[in-house]
């Protein structure tokens, strides 16, 4: 099928072969930090691990202490003598002090730990928590962010729906094949 001359730039097969080319577009005016919230709160709503996002929080602004004896620190500000303690746990001294030791140096197992937490009337609670102090859904938005923004439609939608048009590319990106494969391949 062919075209005449005259239809030549206004038909998408053949507009490369208009010598003028396609109309000027005006550049898409950047996305502003309130569509940038906005798309990272829709986003953040709809993450699959949102209870773990929630459980992260308390846990954020922790600083990350030495290596010290938390079993040590909980046993003297509670005021329980060494052999007090050991008793409890069915040990001896030399066992508690050795359990102290292996807490320090890092080898103590999380089995064991719980059992000093018991028997000094504690919960344990541990968390891994990102190094950037950031919830893991900001790190996983951080990431989809620039192929979000370069998304064909992001430049077709309405300028007053830019921040939902985003949230749902960052979930298509992340829910994509190239994403996914890349985070099986990458270490961390």
């Amino acid at each position: 099928m062919s075209f005449p001359p005259e239809e030549w730039g206004t038909c998408r097969y053949n507009m490369w072969r208009n010598p003028v080319g396609p109309p000027k577009r005006e550049p898409d005016p950047p996305l502003t930090a309130t569509e940038l919230r906005i798309g990272y709160a829709q986003f953040r709503r709809d993450f699959p691990e949102m209870e773990t996002d929630e459980e992260l929080k308390p846990f954020l602004n922790i600083v990350q202490y030495p290596r010290i004896c938390r079993i040590r620190g909980a046993r003297k500000a509670l005021h329980i003598p060494p052999p007090v303690l050991a008793r409890r746990m069915g040990l001896s001294c030399a066992a508690l002090s050795a359990f102290e030791r292996r807490e320090v140096a890092g080898t103590i197992t999380l089995k064991a730990l719980a059992a000093c937490a018991a028997a000094l009337d504690c919960d344990l609670v541990y968390a891994l928590v990102p190094r950037q102090k950031k919830l893991f859904s900001q790190i996983v938005w951080e990431e989809l962010l620039p192929a979000a923004r370069t998304h064909h439609w992001l430049k077709k939608c309405d300028p007053k729906r830019r921040a939902g048009a985003l949230a749902e590319m960052a979930r298509n990106v992340m829910k994509s094949r190239v994403f996914r494969q890349r985070h099986q391949a990458s270490p961390g």
